[in-house]
This record gives structure tokens, sequence and C-alpha cells, in this order.
């Protein structure tokens, strides 16, 4: 059921908060050398301020940059893989 509710989600491209957590994030761009800044800071710093902790997502972004740099249809497809498998 969810690969039908996001199939049409792979061919997009980056949008809403991907720009602070994948594009333009410093540690998460650094591949596999971002993950120890990763697990010692928060999950977003901006000039709006800083949001949580969330390291399980960015070093999943670090790791599909470190393979893939910026490709959205991957990382679409890797969301749908991890939905997909959620309720198994």
């Amino acid at each position: 059921f969810s690969i039908i509710l996001y199939a049409n989600t792979i061919p997009n491209g980056y949008n809403f908060d991907d720009e602070f957590v994948i594009v333009n994030n410093e540690r998460t761009t650094k591949g596999i050398n971002g993950i120890l800044e990763i697990i010692s800071q928060h999950y977003v710093n901006s000039y709006k301020g800083q949001y949580s902790y969330r390291p399980a997502t960015l070093i999943s972004f670090a790791l599909e940059y470190q393979l893939f740099e910026y490709r959205p249809r991957i990382s679409h497809f890797i969301n749908l893989l991890s939905h997909s498998t959620e309720y198994v």
C-alpha cells in the first residue's frame, strides 16, 4: 500500500526542508566524514535557530550523499523502501 502511495514521489526533486538537511548542510555533504559532527550537534542549525536532535536521519542523508551525491530520485526511492518495510 505504501509503495502505491509514495511511488509518485520518485521523480520529484528536493523540496521543503531539504535545503537545510541535504543541499546546504555542511555535515551531510561531508558524507561519512561528517557523521561525528552529526551525532554531536542539533538536527539543523540555520539563521532561524536550532532544531531538535535527529542523528539517524542526517546519517542516512550523509550516507546517501557519500554514495550518490545529489540525486533526489534515489533519496525518494530509499524513502519509499523504508516506508514500505515499516509495517512488515
